[in-house]
């Protein structure tokens, strides 16, 4: 889950840079670094329901 979410990240940040000719860490500060703390809190509810077996196995 983590590795897709910085792949996803990875792609949207350097089209980010590329159609607005940033720096990569501009691109960054500008097209992630506001998202990145509720994703944090995505992928840890993920992880604590995905472990409390409340989700069934289809």
């Amino acid at each position: 889950m983590v590795l897709g979410t910085v792949v996803i990240y990875g792609f949207g940040v350097a089209g980010l840079a590329i159609v607005l000719s940033l720096g990569p860490v501009e691109a960054v500060t500008v097209g992630a670094a506001a998202f990145l703390p509720a994703e944090a809190l995505k992928i840890a509810a993920a992880i604590g329901i995905v472990r409390s077996d409340a989700v069934a196995a289809a």
